[in-house]
């Protein structure tokens, strides 16, 4: 797959934890070796996922995005998170000069 994107011209990859936090930091690490041909990967762990317990308050929320960030990731993707939440872990992620996504329900 990434042959292909480098053949057509694709150089960066935002890459919101399709494989799992860990196994996109490690595609981003190989990469960044040359160990296989892909795009620039910038890894973007879903908030939340991955964690025991639901981050339903602001202080789990500012946690996560601090462990993601220890963890190699280059910023959150947000879905379906309280404002209150979402607006705790997106201060966070801005002070940690990180990267975001965000995916909008289309309910209708």
């Amino acid at each position: 797959m990434s042959r292909s994107w480098m053949a057509n011209g694709i150089t960066i990859v935002c890459k919101p934890e399709g494989r799992g936090r860990d196994g996109t930091m490690s595609l981003k690490k190989q990469s960044e070796k040359n160990e296989i041909v892909t795009p620039r990967i910038y890894g973007h762990a879903i908030l939340g996922r991955g964690w025991d317990t639901p981050v339903s308050t602001k202080e789990p929320a500012r946690e996560l995005v601090k462990e993601n960030t220890e963890n190699g990731a280059d910023g959150v993707q947000f879905s379906g998170a309280s404002p209150e939440v979402a607006t705790a872990a997106r201060d966070e992620n801005k002070k940690l000069g990180l990267r975001s996504t965000c995916l909008h329900a289309q309910l209708s």
